[in-house]
């Protein structure tokens, strides 16, 4: 990790606009540590993942290592695309019922 992207996640952790799901996202790719393991609920936890990745995006490379996380975000990152696809296409709106529709469905256990 570059310099300049250890400081950009720093300040994330200290300021930004973070969560649970994307705190681990974190600390599974850098340090597999799934002490707080976590995934997004709902699209605004998956709105967190995806501005941590802009932020950082040293890190979306590294998303499939999620896979090997947990069944949820195996399903999750096997369907990155989609989502992030579906989540943009709703950011201006109050909410995202059409990606919150396709997390429920791939989070069915």
């Amino acid at each position: 990790m570059t310099n300049e992207s250890f400081n950009d996640l720093t300040k994330w952790f200290l300021n930004g606009n973070t969560g649970r799901s994307s705190k681990f996202i974190v600390s599974y790719i850098l340090y597999q540590d799934k002490t707080n393991y976590a995934y997004p609920l709902d699209p605004s936890d998956l709105k967190r993942c995806f501005e941590l990745l802009e932020l950082v995006p040293e890190l979306k490379p590294q998303l499939f290592k999620l896979s090997s996380a947990g069944s949820e975000w195996a399903s999750l990152v096997k369907n990155w695309d989609i989502l992030i696809e579906s989540l943009k296409s709703e950011l201006h709106l109050d909410t995202a019922p059409k990606t919150y529709k396709i997390m429920k469905q791939l989070l069915v256990k």
